[in-house]
């Protein structure tokens, strides 16, 4: 068994060096059609995010769509990418800085645990 981090950094690698090596030494004669089949069969992929808490929007996505990964679970709860609190003036600013590099919130991840007015539970729904 490893940490969950280095579990995460191995995952992230496979990912990017199985897109390279897809690139690198893919057939031209029938590159574009087997490519476009590949995109139509693969599933989406979601990524959460957690783990690069600390990025600005813009740099995280980047970060994801260097991945080659299209969607993202965002974390809007305390300690997360988007503080509960400033949900209204983050959250669209998350969903611009992902939109520019193609990538988009596909789940949310929250801490509403209650529907009272001290969770914020009713601007975080209104605002996703």
């Amino acid at each position: 068994m490893f940490p969950r981090r280095e579990f995460l950094q191995r995952s992230a690698a496979l990912i990017a060096s199985s897109t390279v090596f897809n690139s690198l030494y893919s057939n031209d004669l029938f590159a574009a059609d087997s490519l476009a089949t590949a995109k139509a069969e693969m599933p989406e992929i979601s990524l959460f995010t957690k783990h690069f808490l600390g990025l600005s929007y813009d740099r995280l996505a980047e970060v994801v769509a260097g991945l080659g990964i299209t969607g993202i679970e965002a974390p809007v709860r305390p300690g997360g990418h988007v503080e509960p609190a400033a949900v209204e003036e983050e959250l669209p600013k998350l969903v611009e800085a992902l939109k520019k590099c193609g990538v988009r919130i596909t789940m949310l991840t929250s801490g509403i645990n209650s529907v009272d007015k001290a969770s914020n539970t009713e601007v975080v729904l209104r605002t996703a």
